[in-house]
């Protein structure tokens, strides 16, 4: 099995102030915005060669479907998205995926420190504001994907 990568998208993949919350009739949607993802390929060109799947395990998944979330990302990123985690607490629908689907090694990417134990090995944590597109953030992403190997 591939290493897992599970994600966050706000700030994570773009500013937390960039998205921001309406109603369409009675369900609770995400307002369109251009900056939305817009760091995905950032991570697209650190995993493209390696056997990194992806996981989303953020809080939109208690308003879209699995199918709507991946329908978000960049068409090139989609196929690597194998999952999306179940329940409240995010570290525990974590290791629930983890134990469920035999998962060997697995990174998260947030900017929710109190959301995890303190000292998590897992996480790489992201500035709610930079996101992936920050320096030292690419650089543990990097290490982690080096890890995996090659595709």
């Amino acid at each position: 099995m591939n290493s897992i990568l599970f994600v966050d998208f706000d700030g994570v993949f773009h500013a937390m102030d960039s998205r921001d919350f309406e109603y369409c009739g009675n369900a609770l949607v995400v307002s369109d915005n251009p900056d939305l993802f817009q760091w995905a390929p950032l991570l697209w060109m650190i995993i493209e060669k390696h056997p990194v799947d992806l996981v989303v395990h953020s809080s939109w998944r208690h308003l879209y479907s699995a199918e709507e979330l991946i329908a978000r990302f960049p068409a090139t990123m989609q196929p690597r998205i194998v999952g999306v985690t179940e329940g409240r607490e995010r570290h525990q629908s974590i290791l629930n995926y983890v134990c469920m689907n035999g998962v060997q090694r697995f990174a998260v990417l947030d900017d929710s420190p109190e959301a995890f134990p303190d000292n998590w090995p897992n996480l790489i944590l992201c500035d709610s504001q930079r996101g992936i597109n920050d320096a030292g953030v690419l650089a543990k992403i990097r290490q982690f994907v080096a890890e995996c190997g090659s595709r």
